[in-house]
Order: structure tokens, then C-alpha cells, then sequence
């Protein structure tokens, strides 16, 4: 089972003007996004695999809140936050 301890996440919000009380729940939901991915990318490791990643930086997401749903802007973040994870984990 793998170890994951994520003490911050620095989000950057521009032009949400009235969108903020969606914030929160996006930002949940996109974790638990990450969750998932990380137990299927887990699935695909042996035992033996190890790696410790101090820190990563994913690519800034623009979503237009006063278009998009909430799971889409979730799921845009969760993509950027797992492309950064897969390039430090796999190489």
C-alpha cells in the first residue's frame, strides 16, 4: 500500500467572481479524483517499487466556472495534479 501525505495545495483562482462558494466542493471532489487515479496507478507497481516525491507542480487548469460544472472543473484539476504525479512516479 502506498504511503501518500499531501500537506498543502496552493490553488490560484482568477475571475470567480460569485463562483466562490463552489470552490470548496470542487476542490474535494478533485481529491478524491486523485485518490482514485493513485490507487490505479498503484496497481500497476510491485511491491518492490519505491519513490518518495517531496513536492510537484502541476500545470496551471483554466476552466470558466460560469460555464463549466463542477465535475468538470474537478476533473480538470485532478488531470493536471496527476500528470504532474505520473511524471515524477513513472519516469
Amino acid at each position: 500500500m502506498t504511503d501518500l501525505n499531501i500537506e498543502r495545495i496552493h490553488l490560484q483562482i482568477s475571475n470567480a467572481a460569485g463562483q466562490e462558494h463552489r470552490v470548496q466542493g470542487i476542490t474535494a471532489m478533485a481529491m478524491a479524483m486523485i485518490g482514485e487515479e493513485l490507487v490505479e496507478l498503484e496497481k500497476g507497481t510491485t511491491g518492490s517499487d519505491s519513490k518518495r516525491v517531496d513536492s510537484i507542480a502541476s500545470e496551471p487548469v483554466s476552466v470558466d466556472f460560469q460555464q463549466s460544472d463542477d465535475a468538470t472543473c474537478a476533473r480538470a484539476m485532478a488531470m493536471s495534479v496527476m500528470q504532474a504525479i505520473r511524471l515524477r512516479v513513472e519516469g
